[in-house]
Order: C-alpha cells, then structure tokens, then sequence
C-alpha cells in the first residue's frame, strides 16, 4: 500500500487506475511537466505545470467538477503546498519571489 509521502515511480504507478480526467487537455507541445500535491486531507489536489499552459491550479476533488476551483499564471512558479486548513497555498518561484 502506498503512503502520502510515496514518490510516484513506474513501479508505484502501476498500482493506480484513472477515476477521471480534470481540466482542459493541453494543445501545447511543451506542457509535459506537472508536479502534483494533494492537502492533509486529500480534497484539494494542486498542480504546477513546469511548461506551457497555466502554472498553478487546484481542485476541490469532492466537488463533480473538471474544470480547476482557481487557476493562476505565477510566472517561474516551480512548486506549490496547501498550507495547513488548506485555505492558503503557497507558491515559489524560480527567482524566489
């Protein structure tokens, strides 16, 4: 069984089955990257798209919606976390802004 804290691997993901799709597909050619963070509970599901597309995006994964409870362009963004509560998210930046 996996943990919260397991790096996704081609081993691990094996053990997973797609529930459903969120958000638009990419067109762009360069949006490959995307780094996932899940809050304490496991409700909220943030991404951070290291190429093409909006930077930063989150889900309410209760909710039957496919489309991001709130989209931001963060220019340089490189990673984000729920803060605890998961009211706030917290992002940086490549010039740590």
């Amino acid at each position: 069984m996996l943990t919260p804290s397991s790096s996704l691997t081609p081993d691990t993901a094996r053990n997973l089955s797609l529930l459903r799709t969120l958000g638009e597909p990419e067109l762009s050619p360069y949006s490959r990257r995307q780094w996932l963070r899940w809050d304490a509970t496991s409700r909220y599901l943030l991404s951070v798209q290291r190429q093409g597309g909006t930077p930063l995006r989150w889900w309410d994964l209760q909710l039957e919606e496919t489309a991001p409870l709130a989209s931001r362009a963060v220019s340089g963004c490189v990673a984000a976390w729920f803060l605890p509560g998961s009211q706030c998210v917290l992002s940086v930046t490549s010039r740590g802004t």
